[in-house]
């Protein structure tokens, strides 16, 4: 081979060479959040343990109910390097039952990943979850009973406090469903107690097939006890806290 080709191909492998040399160079490094925790933890403020209740008295007619958990568990679980992600790390899941004085059920749902997977777009937006089922009711002397009821999902609370914002996962928006953030009241008088810093977010769902009846509930939460307050703003019913036991 003439002197000149040979400098020719040498000079291209150099080059190559030192393309992909840039080309690792320039990757973004996979960040390792070790056991992460992110900065607001939403499991503080909608997931407790079993045995955890809350009692509630309706302002108006004095009407007490009930909200107690019969079932949660907090799991850890490792994201490493071969999961395809652009970051590793040990996230928490929270998952929590509750069930009501009518027999209502619902499920309480966190993961502490999605904030570390939206950190880098969205703020490390994420959001607690709840799935809403009513179960049928008991058989009657007829044979017969009240019809299970699906009332969906829904968006309870996100990791933005400043009011106005909308928010939370897939299943808000579009769908006939939206959660809002009211804001922080800094101090709140439900039944002779003062609450402090109290997250307020509000949550519309319009009927659908599946869901008939539409649902409009502004919660108030507090950090470490859970909602202290709840207003179905069709009706203007207010529901207060008067005693609770919380696990955490």
């Amino acid at each position: 081979m003439p002197m000149k080709k040979i400098a020719y191909v040498l000079f291209v492998c150099i080059c190559l060479t030192g393309c992909t040399k840039c080309k690792e160079k320039n990757k973004e490094p996979i960040t390792d959040y070790g056991v992460y925790t992110p900065p607001i933890v939403l499991g503080d403020y909608c997931c407790f343990k079993k045995n955890s209740y809350w009692v509630y008295q309706d302002s108006a007619t004095g009407k007490i109910d009930c909200t107690y958990v019969t079932n949660a568990q907090v799991t850890t679980y490792t994201v490493n390097a071969n999961s395809g992600k652009d970051y590793t790390g040990v996230f928490h899941y929270y998952n929590m039952y509750t069930k009501d004085g009518i027999g209502d059920e619902r499920q309480y749902e966190v993961y502490d990943e999605d904030a570390a997977q939206s950190a880098s777009c969205c703020g490390g937006r994420y959001y607690c979850a709840v799935h809403w089922n009513r179960p049928a009711g008991p058989i009657d002397s007829m044979g017969g009973s009240t019809p299970g009821i699906y009332f969906g999902a829904y968006t309870f609370m996100f990791n933005n406090f400043i009011d106005g914002t909308t928010g939370g996962g897939g299943i808000s928006g579009g769908h006939g469903d939206e959660c809002w953030s009211r804001g922080t009241v800094d101090n709140l008088n439900v039944q002779t107690t003062i609450y402090n810093d109290v997250k307020v977010f509000e949550f519309y769902k319009t009927a659908g097939l599946s869901y008939p009846y539409p649902t409009k509930i502004k919660n108030y939460i507090v950090k470490n006890i859970g909602v202290v307050k709840r207003i179905d703003l069709d009706s203007n019913r207010t529901w207060l806290l008067k005693r609770y036991n919380v696990i955490q």
